[in-house]
Parts: C-alpha cells; structure tokens; sequence
C-alpha cells in the first residue's frame, strides 16, 4: 500500500495583489502549487515510466529500501489542484507507471507536474516531459529521454541510452554502453563512454572525451571535440561546417582517416608518417588496417593529435 502525504507551499494566483510566479522543478508555476510524497514498496530491477508535461522529471538511484516519489503539481485553480492525481501503477512485469490524472478536460496550459524519485535500483526507463529538464543517475538498463526546450543529464548509467531534446543541452558522464543523442540549437557532452557514441546537433558544439568506442558525430556551425582512450579502435565520424574539428587518438586506433576541409589539416608530428597524398585537402592517414573513419568542414581547421601528445 502507498503512503501518501501533501504539502501545500503555495495558495496564491499570478493575478492577485502582492503574488509572483514560484519556480518549481526547474520552470515557473502561475498558479496553486502542492507537494506531494508518495512511497511505494520497491521491487528490484523495476523499469519506471514517467509521463508529463512541462515539469522536470529526476530519477536516481538512492541507498534506501522503499521507492519515493516526490511530486510537485501546478494547477490553475485550488479546485483544480485538488481534482489532479499522481497515478502509480505497476504492470507487465512489475513495471512501475508514473503518471499524472488531470481533471475532466486534461491538463490545461501553464498547468504541470513535476518529479524527484528515488529507488535503490532502476533496471529500465522511459522518461517524458517538455519545457523541463531530464535527469537520472546511478540507473541501469535502457533509457528513454524525451524532453523539448529544457536539457538532458545522465550521470553513472549502464545501458543503451538514447536522450532527445531542442534548443537545450545533452551532457553524458561516466556511462557505461552506448549513447545516441539528438538536440538542437545546443551542445551536446560526453565525458567518459565504453559504447559507441552516435550525436547530432545543430548551431552547437559536440565534445566526446574518454571515448573507448567508435564515435559519430554531426553539427553545424559549431565545433567538434573528440578525445579517445588507447583501447578505443574507431572509426571517427565528424561533420560540421564554419568551426573547426579536434580528434586526439590513442594506442589502438586503425584505419584510413580521411580529413577534408578548405582551410588547414594539422597532424601531429606522431602521425605524419602516415600521411598518404601530400596535396593541400583532402589528406589522408592511414594507420593500418581497419574501418574508415572521416572529418569534415569547411572554412575552419582540422587537427588529429595522438593521445600521449595531448595529455
């Protein structure tokens, strides 16, 4: 059975005298707002899925026995506020459903709902909001995030991770699996990755560090940065245009890399041995055999370095 407990930190309305917009996870709430703590028994390696709109979603491993849900509701009216259920519901597997009951009509604009959840482990997530930030850490397994105008964090995940936003940031750390990232008119950041790495974003910067898989990455207007760990073979994808594009290899790293751009390649005095065409652009490096790998742009450099060169 859940426990449920309310608190009400708010019973004021943007059009009354003396009344301001109270921020609330992460956005701002024109109306009545309630917290809410539900806790549930925890079933272990759970796969939660989390649905709302414009309230940030926070989902983290924690050194606890239950599960706890905190949320936070923004409604336009106190009847309103009243009428708006959390839902938990457990099914297919003991999966745990998170999701909000509006009343008669639906979630009506500026209306939102937001939440902090805590479990001892998360085998699987799929996480949905918009106009609010995502952010889970210490999780397992696949994971799902959807969010617009608001950013993505992920921090110490093991899994397939596949993370969408807009006009926000993606930033990636310590993940152990693969990694597909999608944004726009943002950057997008990974800091230590065992898996493949596959980005796209648009008028912002891509930077990849501690890479130990093959890496593809592709933006405009903005530059790229990849770093890869000595274990890390490739192949390199890199596509961008008016910025320019880094790659620091390592130890193992094979293959033909085809650097192309109208302005200067600059290769690592480590490396020019392996300089295949000595013409202007495109060059070529070949470091023995193995998958190709590619850097494009234009009106801006293109530097390879090795790894102990670059430290």
């Amino acid at each position: 059975m859940a426990r449920i407990t309310f608190g009400v930190v708010c019973m004021a309305t943007l059009w009354l005298a003396g009344c301001a917009q109270v921020r609330h996870f992460g956005s701002r709430c024109p109306g009545f707002i309630e917290n809410r703590v539900i806790t549930l028994s925890h079933i272990p390696g759970t796969f939660v899925r989390i649905e709302t709109h414009n309230g940030r979603v926070s989902v983290e491993a924690a050194d606890r026995s239950d599960v706890e849900i905190k949320a936070m509701v923004c409604a336009k009216s106190r009847e309103r506020l009243k009428s708006t259920h959390i839902v938990t519901r457990r099914h297919k597997g003991d999966a745990l459903r998170i999701e909000v009951k509006w009343p008669e009509g639906g979630r009506q604009n500026t209306e939102s709902a937001g939440f902090e959840i805590y479990a001892p482990d998360v085998n699987g997530i799929f996480a949905s909001t918009s106009n609010a930030p995502i952010r889970i850490k210490g999780l397992s397994g696949t994971a799902e995030l959807k969010t617009n105008n608001d950013r993505i964090e992920a921090t110490n995940h093991q899994g397939i991770l596949r993370a969408t936003t807009s006009n926000d940031a993606i930033i990636i750390v310590r993940h152990q699996g693969t990694i597909t990232a999608r944004s726009s008119n943002d950057d997008i950041r990974v800091r230590g990755v065992t898996g493949p790495v596959d980005a796209r974003t648009t008028n912002g910067a891509i930077q990849v560090n501690s890479a130990e898989s093959s890496v593809a990455v592709r933006t405009s207007n903005a530059e790229i940065k990849i770093s890869l760990t000595d274990n890390s073979k490739g192949p390199v994808v890199a596509d961008t245009s008016n910025d320019p594009i880094s790659l620091v290899i390592g130890k193992k790293f094979t293959g033909d890399v085809d650097l192309k751009t109208n302005e200067q390649c600059i290769v690592d005095e480590p490396l020019r041995k392996h300089i295949v065409g000595h013409g202007k652009n495109p060059v070529r490096l070949s470091i023995g055999e193995g998958p190709k790998s590619r850097l494009a742009t234009r009106n801006a450099p293109i530097l390879v370095k090795v790894r102990d060169e670059a430290e």
